[in-house]
């Protein structure tokens, strides 16, 4: 229960993290706005299949 509580809050401040970073990119990108938020919700695919599958895996690992 104290693994799924540390992995929700680092979740949740990698998420912040992330919107404030691409604010400030797509301020900075001007019309190329668009292609931020696209890389944006990229990462957070590819973060939502990775993170459980490696959760899965280092699980296998331990407890063989």
């Amino acid at each position: 229960m104290g693994l799924a509580h540390t992995t929700g809050v680092l979740t949740e401040f990698s998420c912040i993290a992330a919107e404030t970073a691409g604010g400030t990119a797509g301020r900075e990108a001007g019309e190329q706005a668009h292609r931020v938020q696209s890389v944006l919700l990229g990462i957070d695919q590819v973060a939502a299949l990775a993170g459980p599958a490696l959760a899965g895996l280092l699980l296998q690992i331990l407890y063989r």
